[in-house]
């Protein structure tokens, strides 16, 4: 079995290839993190590794959008599955932590379980690139085939060892493949990766921070819009 998780694999090639091909200055955007931790456990920088992603990568996840992250803010207290991280102190209140940084692809990559769809399209409008396309799978120690590129339907059709996936929208267990896939475009087309990352980074409702840099907050709120916190 292959050492490397997905995320490592992803977060070393792909950063390294996308700096060898330039970056372009981006304006600042505010992104939104749900949480049950209390907001003093961000105010003096936030951990970007501690989640891991169920596979596809660390990073610090966040939505584009603060309604999605304000409804799974809310939602938290109650979820029926395990959250990899989860606070088990007093005073469980759902927060949102909401920085503002320029969206750029050194720094992000997308959320493969909350933004499927996207990679789907973009392996729909490049086939000639993705059919056929093979890659070991390390969580599975396995090998990953695009087995069947379907236009009418939008799906995309993967052979993960013996059994066959079509993907659409996915969830959690399907994340890591689409993962694994972007990780080999990155190092066979470089520039086609580019190109997706700065596409999808603005069309995304999920993504994750995956920068070398240290960041911060610059406010947290309740569920209720009131500030709990914010920079001087």
């Amino acid at each position: 079995m292959n050492k490397y998780t997905v995320g490592t694999i992803l977060g070393l090639s792909a950063i390294s290839l996308i700096k060898k091909f330039g970056s372009r200055n981006e304006q600042e955007v505010e992104l939104y993190h749900a949480t049950l931790f209390p907001y003093e456990s961000f105010i003096n920088g936030i951990d970007t590794h501690r989640a891991k992603g169920f596979g596809q990568g660390s990073g610090f996840y966040l939505y584009a959008n603060k309604q999605k992250a304000l409804e799974h803010a809310i939602d938290l207290p109650k979820r029926i599955f395990d959250k990899q991280i989860k606070y088990q102190g007093e005073n469980a209140s759902p927060k949102i932590i909401i920085v503002k940084l320029p969206l750029i692809p050194e720094n992000f990559d997308i959320d493969y379980e909350e933004s499927a769809p996207v990679f789907i399209d973009f392996i729909l409008k490049n086939p000639d690139i993705f059919m056929g396309m093979e890659v070991y799978y390390p969580l599975e120690d396995t090998n990953i085939k695009i087995k069947r590129i379907n236009q009418k339907e939008k799906t995309v059709q993967f052979k993960v060892g013996r059994i066959r996936k079509s993907i659409r929208n996915t969830g959690r267990g399907n994340a890591p493949i689409l993962a694994t896939v972007a990780n080999h475009l990155a190092n066979i087309r470089p520039d086609l990766f580019v190109q997706f990352e700065r596409e999808a980074l603005k069309e995304a409702s999920g993504i994750k921070y995956n920068g070398s840099e240290k960041i911060y907050p610059v406010r947290i709120e309740d569920i209720n819009g009131n500030i709990i916190w914010e920079k001087q």
